[in-house]
């Protein structure tokens, strides 16, 4: 009798404890439309998951309920018992975990006894705003300003001012004012609710100009009922250290005018950024001198007073250009430079005299290396995946009925095509069979310059029209792409740019290039009549009759040999055998004496060991 009650215990707590350590699917569900709106998430690039006690606070992800749903779901099995868990993703390089605002350690918990499909809950338990007006009031601290005195109380120009696009972006129509004194200038505004605005502030300073903020914009999620907008302006703190000083803007324009985009009998270099309001109408903190001693380089000692030290100096340079030099006047004249991806140059103020900025730029960092010699024809390839752009917020992508274009965001690079910086429909791509890929060419005489910063964009019917990434001044705003470079001024060829992805990011992340492959990051003092590597690049022309051109690279004095050979293997000519300098090189060969058929020609310099094969036809 005992044995069998010991059994009987052993079974049932057996079955007891395999009941506790049951599994039930568990559909998780989330409501991400606040998050989107708010553009903290983006639904093309960013990954929601669903982290807890059931999967050891590991990753889950979580795929959208329907094409286009904002809400996200995944099953999961889930021990019989109280489950805690949290929503995450990643945007960006940002880890943002879930927090209830009220009680921001909090876990979520569910209670799990059987299979479910728990509701469907807000990321943060953040709800979608009705869309109704609210009272937004825009508190801007201008300590900042009046501690430097270039935002004067009494008399004008001292007015402050918000503008966005919940204004149009009317620098008068919101004039915040200072009624008690505390240098915090207020104003309410009536913006309808669930919509995250732009904007920045902006104000009338001692020389009679107008100071805008830095870019980028500020935003604000407009929510329902009255709520606050404070900020400091510039989002700098007003209790810094500030001094004088003097900061050299210097820049190069020898490329520019060895493509033709820059005539210095005729046009001038300005410098623009958040010291001088992003304007030219003081000369002293503006315009550039052409230095007597270095005429390619143009430079202005600029003078800073009461300034924030180890702050920001954003800037660009801006061509004024005549008639004569197209399509560069007027704000087209703004470099897109290279090198943050047509974003603002920065330097840090240091609150010295004679601050040097090193080392000194190359307009829209077109180097010499980069250029494209008088008469060379190079030709790039785009080719990008446009399925993101399918289900896409708003208006989507359709294969069937749109077209997809590049559209240009440099206007250095426009000018060269006879084109106008950011003109719609500067490149057609042709659809690759029924997928999302499309493709095409451009091709670029010179003298021109290698590097390209653009977008793309999609044509629709009428209402939609045009709808194109987005863009704006953030740095890497913009694609930028270079065709392979073996050494300065030679081109990889033919070439296909990296496969884009369309986004709706203003960031393109990872979609963008510092250099051109094969050039080295000192490519700004690269010795331009000494290459990087060994090359033989491919006779020209080819197949040719009786006389072609063969060139060849040399990083190094080397003992050379170039020889051509019969299919059979058999020497026909040897055209050096001899100690040469480093350099570049053009050696012509005349077949006049040979029959037609495919020769090959065999190079050899120091461990440089490499064949090609030409065709002669008679």
């Amino acid at each position: 009798m005992k044995k069998r009650v010991v059994l009987f215990s052993i079974i049932f707590f057996g079955w007891c404890f395999a009941a506790l350590a049951q599994n039930f699917n568990v559909t998780f569900q989330i409501d991400m439309s606040v998050q989107i709106a708010k553009k903290t998430f983006d639904p093309a690039a960013d990954k929601i998951q669903v982290r807890g006690s059931f999967n050891g606070w590991g990753t889950t992800d979580m795929a959208p309920t329907a094409t286009g749903s904002k809400i996200y779901s995944a099953i999961v099995a889930v021990p019989t018992g109280t489950a805690a868990y949290k929503f995450f993703f990643k945007h960006g390089s940002n880890d943002v975990w879930e927090s209830d605002q009220a009680t921001p350690s909090k876990n979520r918990e569910s209670n799990i006894t059987a299979a479910a499909t728990l509701p469907v809950v807000f990321f943060n338990n953040e709800t979608m705003p009705t869309g109704a007006n609210a009272n937004v009031t825009f508190k801007a601290d201008m300590r900042l300003p009046l501690k430097q005195k270039d935002l004067l109380k009494t008399p004008t120009p001292g007015k402050v001012f918000a503008a966005g696009d919940f204004n149009g972006w009317n620098t008068t129509a919101t004039e915040l004012t200072d009624a008690d004194g505390d240098s915090i200038y207020t104003k309410t505004e009536v913006i309808k609710s669930a919509q995250l605005i732009n904007y920045k502030f902006l104000y009338g300073n001692k020389s009679g100009g107008t100071n805008w903020e830095n870019d980028p914009n500020k935003t604000a999620w407009i929510v329902d009922g009255d709520q606050n907008v404070a900020r400091f302006y510039n989002d700098v703190n007003p209790n810094v250290t500030l001094r004088d000083g003097t900061v050299n803007f210097d820049v190069d324009m020898s490329v520019m005018q060895q493509v033709g985009l820059y005539l210095p009998a005729l046009d001038s270099v300005r410098v623009r950024g958040n010291f001088n309001g992003w304007g030219d109408s003081d000369p002293t903190k503006s315009y550039l001198n052409q230095n007597p001693i270095s005429p390619n380089s143009y430079f202005l000692n600029v003078p800073f007073s009461l300034y924030e030290v180890n702050s920001d100096l954003f800037y660009k340079f801006r061509l004024q250009v005549k008639a004569q030099t197209g399509t560069l006047g007027g704000d087209a004249g703004y470099e897109r430079p290279f090198s943050t991806g047509g974003g603002n140059r920065s330097v840090k103020f240091l609150g010295q005299n004679n601050q040097n900025i090193t080392p000194k730029p190359y307009f829209n960092d077109i180097y010499p290396a980069f250029t494209i010699p008088t008469g060379v024809k190079v030709t790039a390839n785009f080719r990008i995946d446009m399925t993101a752009a399918t289900a896409r917020t708003g208006v989507k992508f359709n294969p069937a009925t749109d077209t997809v274009f590049i559209f240009n965001g440099q206007a250095a690079w426009a000018a060269k095509m006879g084109w106008k910086e950011g003109q719609d429909r500067g490149i057609k791509l042709t659809r690759e069979g029924t997928t999302n890929f499309y493709s095409g060419s451009v091709q670029i005489t010179g003298p021109a310059f290698n590097g390209f910063v653009y977008a793309y964009e999609f044509g629709k019917p009428a209402p939609d029209g045009m709808i194109k990434e987005t863009t704006g001044f953030s740095n890497w705003a913009w694609r930028v792409r270079f065709i392979p470079q073996p050494y300065a001024k030679a081109f990889t060829q033919p070439y296909t740019v990296i496969t884009d992805t369309w986004t709706d990011n203003e960031i393109k992340t990872g979609q963008y290039e510092t250099l051109p492959r094969g050039l080295t990051s000192n490519v700004q003092d690269l010795d331009l009549g000494i290459p990087v590597t060994f090359a033989l690049e491919q006779n020209y022309p080819n197949p040719f009759n009786p006389s072609t051109t063969i060139k060849f690279s040399l990083p190094s004095d080397e003992l050379v040999s170039l020889k051509i050979y019969n299919i059979l293997g058999q020497e026909v000519a040897t055209l050096l055998n001899k100690d040469m300098k480093a350099g570049s090189y053009s050696v012509d060969f005349n077949a006049s004496k040979l029959s037609s058929g495919v020769y090959i020609y065999n190079i050899r310099a120091g461990n440089f060991n490499v064949a090609k094969k030409m065709l002669l036809m008679k």
